[in-house]
């Protein structure tokens, strides 16, 4: 890691400590839990940028809801924006050709954890990130993948008798202010690490000639000269041109609406914006420590909600200790009816009587999606938002990305936004049965019910991994 990066790492965690609540810098943030509005919010900062554009996503669908975002990333560095996109290698489904395309034009794509023999532990460690970040002032975080089901355009289908639930629930927020630059020095760092290698494309003749500057482009941007005659630059060029703005929830995307989505949302004094710095798990100043010791100051109610929720050792012993403490402690999570990890929900499953004996209250979302917000708040006075799972996984394997608001308005519009969530839900009664029926895994299908027994015998096995 270069000097240089690790000098913004400390400017950073400067920032971080002077960003608390009394702070005189202003951030001004928004909800986005309408999948119209994070749509469209999206499209109106890309269009809005004037210098830079970085991206950090865990998953980029090959769909026509990235491919309007893609074109719009194309678009941008055309009018000579620096764009700049960090995915997950697992997860990177951008057409190879597109990805030319992309490169031809000045975006700049590189892959995190691409599958190398001699990192074999790579492959157990993803990026878990969801960021948007558009001239290190505006930037839109939490729960959403550039992907339809992330925006409710997927339905819900079955699947040998299964409810396969494509369309997920989520939650982002749209953050304005110094958390904004912050975000921008993380990226820097991640951007520069070890933890990524530049795309690899299929062609790599092809790629040493965008590389090389050396292929010949006709005014309208149509290969003139290409490798034996191939042009998939083309034809990624052509897939682009043909993305257009879509309708979600029956509204339709816009384009060039040059919406300011600060007017007339809440100004919190001050952000803070968690992370684990250059990508290092347990770090003092990571995000794992930083949640924990937020529970671990909670005085009177703490409220987790997570897709995936399973409890590492650490996290088991802050909430035992904040239970002592006597903080109301409610969580909510996926049903086995609702979940697509049975084998995770198999790990919460086998914690379900520590929790309720320490009681704390359960809440299992029902559907008819899949829940996937991840969001926290304390004592009605603090709140977080990102993609940050309460489980194993997001404290000791993946990057994760999260912003904590010290606000009593916002956080009464998140504790609103919830209680629609939960509206969804089943309460989890002491004896560990379900809803008005009382009974275990309401709605889930047979096959789930089947499947979920020796799930929980295997799942300690890989705890750490759940």
């Amino acid at each position: 890691m270069s000097s240089l990066c690790s000098w913004r790492v400390v400017t950073t965690l400067l920032v971080l400590f002077l960003c608390r609540p009394g702070a005189a810098a202003a951030d001004v943030v928004r909800i986005l839990d309408s999948n119209w509005e994070a749509a469209q919010a999206r499209i109106d900062l890309i269009e809005q940028a004037q210098g830079e554009i970085v991206l950090s996503y865990y998953l980029i669908a090959n769909d026509k809801l990235a491919a309007m975002y893609l074109s719009l990333l194309r678009d941008a560095a055309q009018r000579g924006v620096a764009v700049r996109l960090v995915v997950d290698a697992m997860h990177n489904h951008i057409p190879s050709q597109v990805q030319e395309e992309l490169l031809r034009v000045g975006v700049r794509i590189k892959e995190y954890h691409t599958l190398e023999c001699k990192r074999p532990g790579w492959i157990n460690r993803r990026l878990h990130d969801k960021l948007l970040l558009i001239d290190r002032a505006e930037m839109i975080i939490g729960s959403r993948n550039l992907d339809e089901r992330h925006f409710g355009l997927a339905n819900v289908k079955r699947h040998l008798g299964i409810p396969t639930r494509t369309r997920y629930i989520d939650r982002d927020v749209y953050v304005k202010g110094r958390s904004a630059e912050q975000a921008g020095n993380y990226f820097d760092c991640l951007w520069s690490s070890p933890e990524v290698r530049d795309t690899r494309l299929k062609d790599p003749l092809l790629q040493s000639l965008i590389q090389d500057d050396k292929l010949e482009f006709d005014r309208l941007g149509n290969c003139a000269r290409a490798p034996d005659g191939q042009c998939r630059c083309c034809q990624g060029a052509a897939w682009l041109a043909a993305a257009t703005p879509i309708a979600v929830d029956c509204q339709p995307l816009l384009r060039d609406t040059w919406i300011d989505w600060s007017v007339g949302e809440v100004d919190v004094g001050c952000v803070d914006f968690l992370f684990d710095p250059m990508g290092r798990k347990h770090h003092p100043e990571g995000i794992s420590p930083r949640i924990h010791e937020l529970i671990e100051r909670a005085q009177h109610s703490v409220f987790l909600e997570s897709p995936y929720f399973t409890l590492s050792t650490t996290l088991k012993q802050v909430i035992r200790d904040a239970r002592a403490r006597g903080v109301a402690i409610r969580i909510m999570t996926n049903s086995l009816a609702s979940t697509d990890q049975i084998l995770v929900y198999a790990g919460y499953s086998n914690q379900k009587r520590f929790l309720l004996n320490e009681g704390v209250e359960l809440w299992e979302y029902t559907g008819p999606a899949r829940f996937h917000a991840k969001s926290a708040l304390i004592d009605g006075s603090v709140a977080m938002v990102g993609s940050y799972n309460f489980d194993p996984r997001s404290e000791h394997l993946n990057t994760e990305l999260a912003v904590v608001v010290y606000d009593p308005e916002f956080v009464g519009l998140l504790t609103a936004s919830i209680a629609e969530n939960m509206g969804h839900a089943h309460y989890i009664r002491p004896d560990g049965r379900a809803g008005p029926q009382r009974i275990h895994h309401p709605g889930a299908a047979r096959a789930k019910i089947l499947a979920l027994q020796p799930m929980r015998i295997f799942a300690p096995i890989i705890r750490r991994s759940l």
